[in-house]
């Protein structure tokens, strides 16, 4: 008889508990659907076409090895009971066994589930913790983009910009990654120093930021462009603008953990509150200069083809994106502080 499973079942209920060896096995069918998981009540249906699903009692089977003599017909010895244990089994125990296995080591089922583990260990302690880590993975983004944009400056040769273009989307998908896991990770239904909308807000904002940095960094690869002197004039401080308006939105999300240990007030929200206003005045300084730089390209339009004409607007309008994004973030920022 192979060794399989055991059912009890409570003379007094009609509850049924199911022992399966952890071997490599599938959770049960339902009736006429073999592919089908059987749904909870559905055992009873099984029961009858198997006898092991029967309880003890009905299963003609001895109440216990231990009164059994050696070499008779119902006894198994220790060597025999292993090796049944070690045999594959079949049908319904394989997805059973599967099921727990993956449980049990879904650390190891992927390389994105290491960090998913590390990021719900972070909400144990502050949902914003993790908010942290990806602005972190979002400002490497952003560092590989003003790379570009200042060998652009300098006449960097575009095989090395597509290059360094191809590292930035590397970075940006890590940061996605982060993301993904954040948003798996994030728990429902409890209570959390930030309201759960205004946490998934912040970070579709900051994933924003990175999408804006990979966008530099692909169109810069179409073409080699050329910087006309009109513009090459104030493009260097456009970026600038840009580029300090999302430094300090990045300095207030890295202060945020620290600000609601002192609950979300205090010197600290002064302090916090001052910086959303100069990320609001570098975002504004950036938008005149982007103005003036769209006035002196399309001055000059007839300088270039209608392919560096068109890369050159969208160029600047993501370059304005880090600032803008950069703003709306510190004002979700600024609105959390006015609530708590």
């Amino acid at each position: 008889m192979e060794e399989v499973s055991s059912v009890s079942a409570s003379p007094r209920s009609a509850s049924w508990r199911l022992d399966v060896h952890r071997c490599p096995g599938q959770t049960p069918l339902a009736r006429g659907h073999p592919d089908k998981p059987a749904r909870r009540g559905q055992h009873r249906q099984i029961a009858g076409r198997n006898h092991l699903f029967r309880p003890r009692h009905e299963q003609n089977l001895p109440a216990s090895e231990s009164s059994l003599e050696a070499g008779s017909p119902g006894f198994d010895s220790a060597a025999t009971r292993q090796e049944k244990k070690c045999k594959l089994p079949s049908g319904f125990r394989q997805q059973i066994w599967l099921r727990n296995y993956t449980a049990a080591h879904h650390h190891h089922a992927s390389p994105g589930t290491s960090t998913m583990r590390t990021v719900a260990k972070l909400f144990g302690r502050s949902p914003l913790v993790p908010l942290q880590v990806h602005m972190e993975k979002v400002e490497e983004c952003v560092n590989g983009v003003v790379e570009i944009l200042e060998g652009l400056m300098v006449g960097m040769p575009h095989e090395e910009i597509c290059e360094r273009a191809r590292t930035v989307s590397k970075l940006e998908h890590n940061a996605d990654l982060v993301k993904n896991d954040i948003r798996n990770s994030l728990p429902r239904g409890l209570f959390m120093q930030v309201d759960r909308g205004t946490l998934m807000s912040m970070l579709s904002d900051q994933d924003s930021i990175a999408d804006k940095a990979e966008d530099i960094g692909v169109l810069l690869t179409f073409k080699a462009l050329p910087l006309i002197d009109p513009i090459k004039e104030h493009f260097s401080e456009f970026v600038s603008k840009n580029v300090e308006a999302f430094r300090i939105v990045r300095t207030i999300i890295s202060e945020l953990d620290e600000l609601a240990e002192m609950g979300f007030g205090g010197e600290e929200a002064t302090k916090v509150e001052q910086m959303v206003d100069q990320v609001a005045l570098h975002e504004h300084e950036a938008d005149v200069i982007q103005r003036d730089l769209l006035q002196a390209l399309f001055n000059h339009e007839d300088d270039l083809s209608k392919g560096e004409f068109l890369l050159w607007r969208n160029l600047l309008r993501d370059i304005g994106g880090l600032s803008n994004y950069s703003e709306k973030l510190a004002n979700r920022v600024r609105i959390m502080l006015s609530i708590k």
